[in-house]
């Protein structure tokens, strides 16, 4: 069951989150789904775009709201700026997909 669906500014994605909260973004003109966020339990109620569509809001039952970075460069860029060491290579190959870090990671 679907609880809310919401089209981005731009028409070229939609937002759906369902009653297991699980929130996933699909390409209108493919009909594909590219990405499923963390659902938020059955709290998950609504989703609303950002008016620039670069982040996604998604609010629950209980008055919590949860706010994604859609972007992989903004998300990167965000996550980079709040590092406090370096990636290992391990965690480069898993999180951004690299055989080994770049040395200034």
């Amino acid at each position: 069951m679907i609880w809310d669906v919401v089209f981005s500014p731009d028409d070229t994605q939609v937002a759906t989150i369902g009653f297991d909260g699980a929130v996933k973004l699909w390409d209108v003109a493919a009909g594909v789904e590219r990405m499923r966020l963390p659902g938020v339990g059955n709290n998950g109620r609504e989703v609303a775009f950002s008016p620039d569509g670069v982040y996604l809001a998604v609010t629950a039952g209980d008055g919590l709201v949860r706010l994604y970075v859609l972007s992989i460069d903004d998300l990167l860029t965000l996550a980079q700026s709040r590092l406090t060491r370096s990636l290992t290579d391990a965690e480069c190959r898993q999180y951004l997909h690299l055989q080994q870090c770049e040395p200034d990671r």
